[in-house]
């Protein structure tokens, strides 16, 4: 019914693949559909060789961390 009810409660992260490692970033939805990085927060990083299970879970970490940010 409105972009911020569709928005409510939503999380997003940014991978990026460079030399072989994977950067997770946990991103803060700012409204109007937008995210930006968070203020302090740190990716984490993960060899390109990592397991399915464990990206997952690195992921699903950052979701969290990026729904944490969005109810400040």
């Amino acid at each position: 019914r409105s972009l911020t009810a569709l928005y409510k409660g939503v999380g997003g992260v940014s991978l990026t693949l460079r030399d072989g490692i994977i950067f997770i970033e946990a991103d803060r939805y700012e409204g109007r559909g937008g995210f930006g990085g968070i203020k302090g927060a740190q990716p984490i990083e993960l060899p390109e060789t990592v397991s399915d299970a464990e990206l997952g879970a690195a992921i699903r970490a950052a979701i969290a961390v990026s729904r944490a940010a969005g109810k400040r």
